[in-house]
């Protein structure tokens, strides 16, 4: 389902990023510290929860200000509850939107 990320005309470092938060293997604190590293789990943006996958992008109160304001130019009507359903709403309604999709959210993250 996620392979067709590599057909995506974005920068390499982006389709990185995207293929391994929707396998889970983004190196995210939660992650870190269940691999052994002694790190706090806060989270950096918002200091108020655990960093993971799922905080970190779709529910931070920060990310959800961005994903408020380019849900519309990406067609996803509703909100993600996680990164796969995200990517597959995202494939499914860029067809039916029939407009050019940008993945601003990616830039932002990797910038």
């Amino acid at each position: 389902m996620y392979h067709d990320i590599w057909m995506v005309p974005v920068p390499l470092k982006a389709k990185i990023m995207v293929s391994l938060t929707i396998r889970g293997r983004l190196n995210t604190k939660d992650l870190l510290a269940s691999k052994g590293a002694q790190i706090a789990v806060v989270c950096i943006l918002c200091g108020e929860e655990d960093e993971t996958q799922t905080h970190l992008f779709l529910k931070c109160q920060w990310v959800t200000r961005i994903w408020a304001s380019i849900k519309f130019r990406l067609c996803i009507v509703s909100d993600p509850v996680d990164i796969l359903s995200l990517w597959s709403d995202w494939r499914h309604n860029a067809v039916s939107c029939q407009k050019k999709m940008k993945w601003d959210i990616w830039a932002c993250a990797i910038l």
